[in-house]
C-alpha cells in the first residue's frame, strides 16, 4: 500500500486509452473489441476503487503514530491536498447537509460501518465550522489538508459510535505497513 499513490496515477492514466479503444470500436465487426472492452471495465473500476484505498493510507499515515520515511511524508501531504483539491466544493457541500458521495467516500476510506453512516454524516456537519474553512482551495496545501484529514480523524476517534471503526481501520493499516 505505500506505492498506492503511485499505483492510482499509473492506473488513471491507463484508463484513458483503453476507454477511447472501447469507445470507438464495435463488436460486430471486430472480434478483439469485445476485450478491450473487458479490459476497460475492468481497469475502472479499479480506478474507481484505488482512490478510496489511497486515501484511507493517506489518511493512515496522517493520524497514526507511524512516521513514514520523508519522502512517504510528503506524498501524504501532497496526496491529501490533491484529493481536497478536485473535492473540496462537494465535500463543503456534504459538511453543510451531513450527507453525500464525498462523506460516503471519507467513510469508506476510514472502514466506517455501513451502519455507522448517518452518525459519520452528522459528525462530519457538526464539525464543519472547523474543516469547512481548510477546504478554501486558494489557501489549501499539503500542510492544511493534513491539518483537515486530523481535524476529520480526531472527531471519529471521539464519538462512541464510531471509535470502535476507527480503531479497527488503524489496525487494518498497521497490519498492511507491518
Amino acid at each position: 500500500m505505500k506505492n498506492g499513490i503511485v499505483v492510482a496515477a499509473v492506473v488513471a492514466c491507463l484508463v484513458v486509452p483503453m476507454s477511447a479503444r472501447a469507445q470507438s470500436c464495435d463488436p460486430s465487426t471486430d472480434p478483439g473489441c469485445a476485450g478491450a472492452v473487458s479490459a476497460a471495465s475492468s481497469t475502472l473500476v479499479l480506478t474507481i476503487a484505488l482512490p478510496i484505498t489511497t486515501v484511507g493510507a493517506v489518511i493512515y499515515f496522517v493520524v497514526s503514530a507511524v512516521t513514514p520515511r520523508p519522502a512517504v511524508q510528503q506524498q501524504t501531504g501532497k496526496a491529501a491536498e490533491m484529493y481536497l483539491r478536485q473535492n473540496a466544493l462537494a465535500l463543503q457541500q456534504n459538511l453543510a447537509t451531513g450527507s453525500g458521495a464525498m462523506i460516503q467516500d471519507l467513510a469508506s476510506a476510514m472502514e466506517i460501518k455501513r451502519e455507522h453512516l448517518g452518525q459519520f454524516g452528522k459528525l462530519m456537519q457538526a464539525h464543519r465550522g472547523e474543516l469547512a474553512p481548510l477546504l478554501d482551495t486558494g489557501k489549501l496545501n499539503p500542510d492544511r489538508a493534513v491539518q483537515f484529514l486530523k481535524l476529520m480523524a480526531g472527531a471519529v476517534e471521539h464519538d462512541e459510535v464510531l471509535a470502535p471503526d476507527y480503531q479497527g481501520f488503524l489496525k487494518h493499516h498497521a497490519a498492511a505497513q507491518g
